[in-house]
């Protein structure tokens, strides 16, 4: 006979232990699948490692970590969306060949209104938006 009662389950456990499954599934269906013809890589190039990056509207994850590495996707036509905050985003159709390299060097313009909002003469944050 036990001498305690049982400890409920923990459902933050169950839930991280979920998550952990999930994405190493995803991690090896994405490169079984990257190994066959009908896919290609996109290597990016960027001056601005904080920047995030998007494939067809999906986050893939900021271009610092991106950058060392070629991201697999199927080929054909893809939207590329990089974007920072303070800077404009750029949007780039590209088109992936199997078993093809696609190189996407990209540099971010900074926007005029957030440089505007963030400092005055002296330096320091204003929260007002001048336009001019």
């Amino acid at each position: 006979m036990l001498d305690h009662a049982p400890r409920p389950f923990d459902r933050r456990v169950l839930v991280t232990m979920t998550f952990s499954v999930l994405f190493a599934i995803e991690t090896l269906v994405t490169a079984a699948s990257c190994a066959g013809s009908n896919f290609g890589r996109l290597r990016i190039k960027c001056p601005h490692p904080d920047a995030a990056l998007f494939v067809d509207g999906k986050y893939m994850g900021p271009v610092k970590v991106l950058a060392d590495s070629d991201i697999h996707l199927p080929s054909g036509w893809h939207l590329v969306e990089i974007r920072q905050q303070g800077f404009y985003a750029r949007y780039r159709r590209i088109r992936i060949q199997p078993n093809g390299v696609a190189l996407l060097d990209v540099r971010l313009v900074p926007a005029l209104d957030w440089a505007l909002i963030s400092r005055d003469r002296r330096g320091t944050e204003t929260g007002k938006v001048t336009k001019r």
